[in-house]
């Protein structure tokens, strides 16, 4: 996929205009892979998941291309990368839906996942009560204990390039 669309600009000078939400509306969520806490958890972040997000990546991709063929930056020979997205090819002459397939098929992401955890710091660490055998390790006392199934998770996007 990666080479089909850069292959042809390898040792060439290109540059990218991305868009990006920084307050989307759209939420994911979080759950527990397993009832071993060592187990890493399932995020699906959900991305689109609201309409709006969706069209503010493709309000932020005309922009671009509005840039990429603006007079000053065609005076230095910029244009648009003539290979096309993997799935896209039948909205090429539609600039709005062309940009939605884009989006949904090259999605990058800033985010950071973040919620809501009750402290009990008085209360010893627990995730699901003993361990099951002696190979599994017990977690040491006074972490805090998160209902995690109840949590409302979110993902948090900051505005500078951290990825």
């Amino acid at each position: 996929y990666h080479r089909k669309i850069y292959s042809p600009y390898k040792d060439k000078p290109f540059y990218w205009c991305l868009s990006q939400v920084l307050h989307p509306k759209g939420t994911g969520y979080v759950i527990l892979r397993s009832r071993n806490p060592h187990d890493p958890p399932i995020i699906n972040p959900e991305y689109f998941s609201h309409s709006d997000d969706l069209e503010m990546i493709v309000t932020g991709l005309k922009k671009c291309k509005e840039i990429g063929e603006s007079e000053p930056l065609r005076k230095i020979g910029s244009k648009r990368f003539s290979t096309v997205y993997p799935g896209c090819e039948k909205f090429l002459n539609n600039d709005d839906e062309y940009f939605r397939c884009m989006a949904r098929s090259i999605l990058l992401t800033c985010g950071h996942p973040f919620g809501k955890c009750k402290r009990e710091s008085k209360i010893p660490l627990q995730f699901f009560g003993s361990p099951q055998s002696e190979n599994d390790s017990q977690p040491e006392s006074g972490g805090c204990i998160c209902d995690a199934k109840h949590n409302q998770w979110k993902y948090k996007y900051s505005n500078h390039d951290d990825c």
